[in-house]
């Protein structure tokens, strides 16, 4: 292959995966924070019907 085709697969494939690194990482931290919430929610509630 010539070293243009190659810099441009390599160029590409770096991109593609660099994004779905992020993807993911974004996802896995959108589930946690949800996950968090939920519990201070449920603390609250709990809060609010012993006083």
């Amino acid at each position: 292959m010539s070293l243009p085709l190659v810099v441009c697969l390599s160029g590409l494939g770096g991109v593609f995966t660099v994004m779905i690194f992020l993807l993911i990482s974004l996802t896995l931290s959108s589930k946690l924070a949800q996950a968090i919430e939920k519990r201070y929610e449920q603390q609250a509630v709990k809060e609010n019907t012993t006083q």
